[in-house]
């Protein structure tokens, strides 16, 4: 998670989370800051298991990269550039 912990506190604050949900784009970004809000009793049931699931995922594949940056990084060989 340190890939979305901007000021590197260990913890997620609510903007890093939210940050988490938002486009990459500005326009698409803008577009979705610019939403009013439907619903006034924050996320419902359904919503937050979705947001819970969307998190273990992102977690899981930020361990797999990891795994796998490392696995790359050991079985480099540099004398086959040369070859």
């Amino acid at each position: 998670m340190q890939r979305y912990d901007s000021d590197e506190d260990g913890k997620l604050s609510y903007w890093e989370l939210s940050n988490l949900f938002l486009p990459v784009g500005q326009e698409a970004r803008n577009a979705v800051l610019e939403r009013k809000s439907q619903k006034q009793d924050g996320l419902s049931k359904e919503g937050t298991n979705l947001v819970r699931e969307f998190l273990n995922q992102a977690v899981n594949l930020e361990h797999i990269h990891k795994i796998r940056r490392e696995t790359e990084f050991t079985q480099f060989n540099p004398s086959l550039l040369f070859a």
